[in-house]
């Protein structure tokens, strides 16, 4: 509760200094570990801090158990934050019988599957994002894993320009964008526990 509380009043303070709060926050691996995490995050969700997953879902579902996405207009951009959790993350005892963690892939015909550049899609064309963002809890070069890629520019739509990516309590020095997605989408990890703050400029 502790964290939550934390980022209620972080959100807090920045909407009193620049209008708006924190425009959003992922579900990591560890909070679907108990019920008393996700109540948290529930209570995050209840003071107006987004908290998202798209596949973090009610149990037997492709319903997510909080929000798939949430759209922030700066400056006149409309701009489309998409959550995703890592599908590594284990369902704890006191969530078995309400949480699915759901797997994820850019584009198939795997209906088990929840297909990010449907999400994508819909945030651009139904939504009129100018902009998408995947807040991702997941190691920033897992999402391009030649074996089970999460992002492919296999022109099914627009790749999201940024990932803000996490999970693996590791940061980089500067953004990177990789080559398997030719140069489409901007990279960035930022360690772990507010050790490493970041700014990125996107015109």
């Amino acid at each position: 509760g502790t964290m939550t509380q934390f980022y209620t009043l972080l959100s807090q303070k920045l909407k009193a200094q620049r209008g708006r709060g924190m425009d959003a926050v992922i579900v990591g691996n560890h909070d679907v570990r108990d019920a008393n995490y996700i109540a948290n995050m529930a209570s995050l969700a209840a003071s107006g801090v987004p908290v998202l997953s798209v596949n973090i879902c009610q149990k037997g579902t492709h319903t997510p158990y909080f929000a798939a996405s949430t759209i922030v207009t700066i400056d006149g951009v409309k701009i489309g934050i998409l959550g995703y959790t890592t599908q590594a993350s284990e369902v704890g005892a006191s969530l078995s019988d309400s949480i699915d963690v759901v797997n994820c892939d850019w584009s198939s015909t795997d209906s088990s599957k929840i297909h990010l550049a449907d999400q994508v899609k819909d945030l651009r064309t139904n939504q009129g994002c100018d902009i998408v963002i995947l807040l991702a809890h997941i190691g920033h070069s897992s999402l391009v894993d030649p074996a089970a890629p999460l992002l492919v520019d296999d022109g099914s739509t627009k790749l999201p320009e940024v990932a803000v990516t996490g999970h693996w309590h590791t940061w980089t020095d500067t953004v990177w964008q990789p080559a398997i997605l030719n140069y489409k989408t901007i990279f960035t990890e930022s360690c772990s526990y507010m050790k490493y703050l970041g700014e990125l400029t996107i015109d």
